[in-house]
């Protein structure tokens, strides 16, 4: 289970949602459309807590706190993943007072996410968000020629819609970072 962060004084270090606001001059609070939606996808069995959602805004974010507004898919909260956490926790904080989904797809292909199945139910839902946010990625060539052009072609019948698809990157930079120069410093063997 992960742990949520304490309250503490501000560092240079700390990455809060009032640094990312500060950064990237996020001033409003809300969508001004009444449509207005974002989502977060989650793969590989992760979930969030609602209960942990709650003691974060508490912590990092009041004036923006809210409720997820649709969880579709399995959310375990007995069972939070931190990936799942913490993209709930800052979309949330960064798009403050707008509505989020949390679209959690369960299974695997290839051993690795299900994005194909996801990408679909996405499209075939009429009121979904016209922002995802999605924190994972596939190792491309691991996949067959056929299933990623499949996938591409759903992503641009999204983006015929209007949907926006955002992707994260640079976390195995980080992994790599960590796995290579702090894990021998800490004594840790791989």
């Amino acid at each position: 289970m992960p742990q949520v962060l304490r309250k503490t004084s501000a560092s240079n270090t700390d990455v809060t949602p009032s640094v990312l606001r500060q950064q990237y001059n996020i001033t409003d609070f809300g969508g001004k459309a009444r449509t207005n939606k974002q989502a977060v996808a989650a793969f590989l069995e992760q979930y969030f807590s609602e209960s942990d959602l709650v003691q974060f805004f508490n912590n990092f974010f009041s004036q923006g706190a809210q409720k997820v507004a649709r969880i579709t898919g399995p959310n375990d909260q007995s069972h939070p993943g931190m990936e799942a956490t913490l993209d709930v926790q800052y979309i949330m904080s960064t798009g403050a007072k707008i509505p989020t989904w949390f679209i959690s797809t369960g299974g695997l292909h290839d051993n690795q996410e299900p994005f194909l199945e996801w990408i679909i139910a996405v499209c075939n839902t009429s009121d979904t968000p016209q922002v995802h946010s999605i924190s994972y990625g596939d190792i491309e060539s691991s996949l067959s020629q056929s299933y990623t052009s499949r996938i591409n072609q759903e992503f641009m019948k999204a983006g015929l819609r209007g949907i926006s698809v955002i992707f994260a990157s640079g976390i195995q930079r980080i992994v790599a970072f960590f796995c290579i120069v702090w894990m021998p410093l800490l004594g840790i063997k791989f």
